[in-house]
Formats: structure tokens, C-alpha cells, sequence
């Protein structure tokens, strides 16, 4: 296999026109999968990545146990989550300022290092996040880079607790915080129509390749043996069909710009179904590739669940007794109701080359903190579901003891199109995950 890599440009230029690339290998990874651009180049649906953040933990005992309360409540979603069990995320604990060690808390530095897997520092994140790493190297194919959203209008300062998203050190992505401020930012303004008619852009595209053979020939002397053959196969059989054109219509696409909603007020479960509708649009119509997901921060004031009793989900969170448990076990299904409309959502709608857009991505959920009641990082409560483009299988449960989350993100950013050895205080890749 040659050493050569195709970058994002993975294509032949045609003046005005390009012209896409069959299956090379230097468009593979280290285990036989597209890269990232390669997989768009060849027409293949890319890989997107959603980080899903829900507040304050879980009840331990439940939540990993085979008949779980709160994991009940994602329904038929289950068979497409993968639960990981052993993993934790214990750089984000307090940070050094002056020389002497400052307490953050549990809640802030779990928050700030919820995709980062270093340590937190005095006003924020201490490295990127995933879905801001995936989109450094490939949110330039999209018209958003990537897109974060909250369920929650009021901010809680310091920016740890509020922010899930960081560009960089201490560089957060705040996250737009009323959906409908996010379908004006994706379809308010609608997009230009072509000025030339469909009959005369197949008449252009009849003879796109007599101006590509220049860009071609330059290919042509990066290639090894194997894929020059690939690539003159490829264009022979694209000039053979060129005569058929003319009867080519356009294929489907699953994009359609939705109605502009209704505002659906505070209410979380209205507002995460919006934004899991929205969501699903923007994966369709292609407008970004890279998403995190805020379900609230941890200090949200409101409750969650209608029998709180007044109680908003951070003071559930610190309860230990009977009645307090069950409330925490009660919320967590809330959540995990959330995330399965989420995963219902992408699952309806259908991709152009066949499967669906669930097929196609991957969801990594968690919270800030693991058990409630311990308020630690360790034996995350991580859920990750999604097929990964045909990589990942639901409805397992994946022991990882003493593994770090960041051998989690280096497993996801790979799996989206990143080839990532190590990530964060990780020390490599999770085997069994990802096929």
C-alpha cells in the first residue's frame, strides 16, 4: 500500500467541475476504513459524531445493572446503545493556580473535561474537546464547522459547569441555547438556486472529463501500482457512460428544509425534541457533521421530573436516602428518554445510498459525574450507540476496567474519518468497540 494519503481534496478538478475517485487505498485507514474525506469523496455518507451530556450522574446500582430502571426508558432505542462499564475520567479533579491546589468540584470539572480527558484549569477546559478536534481536521466540508446546542436558556458561572464544547484551552464553543435561533442559523436563509437548467448541467457534466485528465496525469504519479489500475478503470467506465447523461436525473436526497417550529418554551422534553429534530435536518441536508448536545448544565434550577417535589436535579443528585434514589433513578430515565428520541430521530430518516442516518453516526453519551451520590469519575456511566458507517454494533455491554475515556475519543475520532492513536491522559484505542 503506498504511503500517500488523499486529503480532503480527493477529487479531480474540472475547471468549474469535479469528478469523484473510486475506492483507493491510499484513501483507507489502519483497519481497512474510509478516511474521513475519502468516504465523501467517493460518495459514501461520512461519519458524524454527537456528544449527548446529561446532568448529575446516575444511581450506580441501577443504572449498571441487567434490569435497570433508567435504562429502561430507552426502549426500543436499546438495542442500538452499547453500555461501557470501567471507564473513567479522573484527570478533571481539582487544578494547580499559585502554586497551591484549587478546588473546583466535582459538578465543574467533570462538565469542562466531559470530552476533553485532561485537566480542567482556573477558567476552563485545559485541551479540545472531541467533536472540536474531528472538527478542526474536517468541519471545512460543511457549512458549519460543528454545531452545539443547550436545553437550558440561564447560564451558571464559572463557564466549567455551562460549557461542553472547548476549541482549545480555556476556548469554549458556546452552545446556542433557543432552537429556534439554531433553524434560523440552518435554514433561515434559503439556499440560491442553480442558474442553469438541469438539462444544460447534464450537458456539462457530459464532457467534465476532457478537463480533468491534466489533474488526472498529476494523480497518477502519486499512486501505487494498484490503485493507478483502480483509477484508469475508474475513468474508462465513467467516459463509457457518458452518452447516457442525458437521461440522468438527479437521485433522491434525504435533505428537506422543515417548517420553521413553534417556540416551545422552557419545557426540556419540547426543546430536546426540537433539537433532535433539527439535528437529524442538519446530518441530512449535510450542513454539519460534528454535534454536542447539551441536555442542561448540572445547576439547572428546574426540576426535571414533575414529582422533584420542588427539587431541582442538582439537589436530587445529592440525596442518599431511599426516597431520594428513587427520585435520581426517575430523573435518569428522563434523560435516557431524551437521548432515545434522539436515536429515534436519526433512525427515521433514510440516507440516499441506503441505510440511515443512525447507520452513520455516533453518539457518545455521559454525564459530568458517575454516581450521584459519590460524586467521583470513576466507572463513567457512558453510552455510545450509533453504527459508526457499519463499524459498531448495538446492544452489547463492553467492560473496559481501569481504561480512560480518552481511549474512548481517540476509538470515536478514528471512527469518524481522524485517525487517532492517543487521546488526552489515554494510553491508546478501546479493543471490541469498533470492528
Amino acid at each position: 500500500m503506498s504511503s500517500f494519503r488523499l486529503n480532503r481534496r480527493a477529487f479531480l478538478r474540472a475547471g468549474a467541475f469535479t469528478v469523484g475517485l473510486p475506492l483507493l487505498d491510499a484513501m483507507l485507514d489502519g483497519r481497512g476504513g474510509l478516511l474521513g474525506a475519502a468516504r465523501a469523496a467517493t460518495g459514501a455518507p461520512p461519519v458524524r459524531l454527537i456528544n449527548f451530556f446529561w446532568p448529575n450522574g446516575v444511581n450506580a446500582n441501577d443504572f449498571f445493572s441487567a434490569t435497570s430502571t433508567a435504562r429502561a426508558a430507552l426502549g426500543a432505542a436499546a438495542s442500538e446503545v452499547n453500555l461501557l462499564t470501567g471507564l473513567h475520567n479522573n484527570v478533571i479533579g481539582n487544578f494547580q493556580e499559585g502554586g497551591a491546589l484549587q478546588p473546583l468540584g466535582s459538578h465543574g470539572c467533570g462538565g469542562a473535561g466531559f470530552t476533553t480527558a485532561v485537566h480542567v484549569t482556573a477558567a476552563g477546559a485545559g485541551g479540545p474537546s472531541i467533536d472540536q478536534v474531528a472538527a478542526a481536521a474536517l468541519g471545512g466540508q460543511t457549512k458549519f464547522r460543528s454545531l452545539v446546542v443547550s436545553g437550558q436558556t440561564r447560564i451558571y458561572l464559572p463557564s466549567h459547569f455551562h460549557n461542553q464544547s472547548w476549541v482549545g484551552v480555556n476556548n469554549a464553543a458556546e452552545p446556542t441555547r433557543d432552537p429556534l435561533k439554531v433553524y434560523d442559523l440552518l435554514f433561515g436563509t434559503p439556499a440560491t438556486p442553480p442558474t442553469s437548467q438541469p438539462s444544460q448541467l447534464l450537458r456539462d457534466r457530459k464532457s467534465v472529463l476532457d478537463f480533468a485528465q491534466r489533474d488526472a496525469a498529476r494523480l497518477n504519479t502519486r499512486l501505487g501500482a494498484a490503485d493507478k489500475a483502480r483509477l484508469d478503470e475508474h475513468l474508462t467506465a465513467i467516459r463509457a457512460l457518458e452518452q447516457q447523461l442525458a437521461a440522468v436525473t438527479p437521485p433522491p436526497s434525504a435533505c428537506t428544509t422543515p417548517a420553521r417550529p413553534t417556540a416551545p418554551g422552557a419545557d426540556i422534553a419540547k426543546r430536546a425534541s426540537l433539537y433532535s429534530k433539527l439535528i437529524a435536518r442538519a446530518f441530512a441536508c449535510d450542513l454539519t457533521r460534528f454535534v454536542t448536545f447539551q441536555l442542561t448544565d448540572a445547576m439547572y434550577e428546574g426540576a426535571l421530573i414533575p414529582d422533584a417535589a420542588g427539587a431541582n436535579d442538582h439537589e436530587l443528585s445529592h440525596g442518599t436516602d431511599a426516597a431520594s434514589i428513587a427520585l435520581i433513578i426517575k430523573s435518569t430515565a428522563f434523560k435516557m428518554a431524551q437521548l432515545a428520541g434522539l436515536i429515534t430521530e436519526l433512525k427515521s430518516v433514510s440516507e440516499p445510498t441506503g441505510g440511515t442516518l443512525l447507520d452513520n453516526s455516533v453518539i457518545f453519551a455521559t454525564s459530568e459525574i458517575a454516581d450521584s451520590a459519590a460524586h467521583g469519575w470513576q466507572n463513567m456511566p457512558v453510552l455510545v450507540a450509533g453504527g459508526g458507517g457499519g463499524h459498531i454494533t448495538g446492544g452489547r455491554k463492553l467492560s473496559y476496567s481501569g481504561k480512560s475515556v480518552g481511549d474512548l475519543f481517540a476509538t470515536l475520532l478514528t471512527t469518524v474519518g481522524v485517525p487517532t492513536t492517543k487521546f488526552g491522559d489515554g494510553t491508546g484505542t478501546l479493543p471490541g468497540l469498533v470492528s
